[in-house]
């Protein structure tokens, strides 16, 4: 779940909306996204302000969408020809107009959206689309101008936000894992035996 000012947004999914905001402080529902109503995935809602309008972003099965926080209004939506597998786990990244995404299962990859507003109307553009970094979980990070994280099949990986390009990729050193970021550094941590890597958080190459 996610604190939104008084609101607790939660993503219940479902013919009812996706998407419930609750009184944070009394648990009574303020809203649901009626317009919206994909299953709920593993990932947790984030907000966004985008055209001056404060909106929550959701990333499902069948792609990513948003609404409006005040009111449940679905925005816009950049919906898939083939909806990803059962395994939607990674949170999006949201900076500025722009969402990146990454899901591993099925036919996934890395995706970045810029978001626009022409008059009322919201658009979802997609500026690349491609299988770069497809991390399956322990989600990817932003920093920078770079995202970091584990891809299936390539190993840790630093991208570029702007165009998708893997800056470098380092398969050798430690295994599939998750990975967090604290003054400078990466802290990553392998799925498989609890392994954990101090590393510099640098396009320049995997510094440990």
């Amino acid at each position: 779940p996610l604190i939104d000012g008084d609101r607790l947004i939660c993503l219940p999914g479902g013919p009812k909306g996706t998407v419930a905001a609750l009184d944070r402080r009394t648990g009574r529902l303020l809203w649901r996204s009626a317009e919206l109503t994909d299953q709920a995935a593993y990932t947790s809602p984030m907000t966004a302000e985008i055209g001056g309008v404060r909106q929550i972003v959701v990333l499902t099965n069948a792609g990513v969408s948003a609404v409006d926080a005040g009111n449940g209004r679905l925005l816009w939506r950049s919906k898939r020809e083939s909806p990803y597998g059962t395994e939607v786990i990674n949170t999006p990244l949201i900076h500025g107009s722009m969402i990146y995404t990454t899901v591993a299962v099925n036919n996934g990859g890395c995706e970045l959206l810029r978001i626009s507003k022409e008059g009322a109307a919201f658009k979802a553009d997609v500026v690349y689309a491609g299988k770069n970094l497809s991390n399956h979980h322990g989600n990817v990070i932003r920093v920078g101008e770079h995202v970091y994280g584990y891809g299936q099949a390539r190993g840790w990986i630093c991208q570029s936000f702007a165009d998708g390009k893997n800056v470098w990729e380092e398969k050798a050193a430690l295994g599939a894992g998750s990975l967090a970021y604290a003054d400078g550094r990466l802290y990553a941590y392998a799925e498989n035996d609890g392994s954990t890597a101090l590393l510099e958080a640098s396009p320049a190459g995997w510094r440990q």
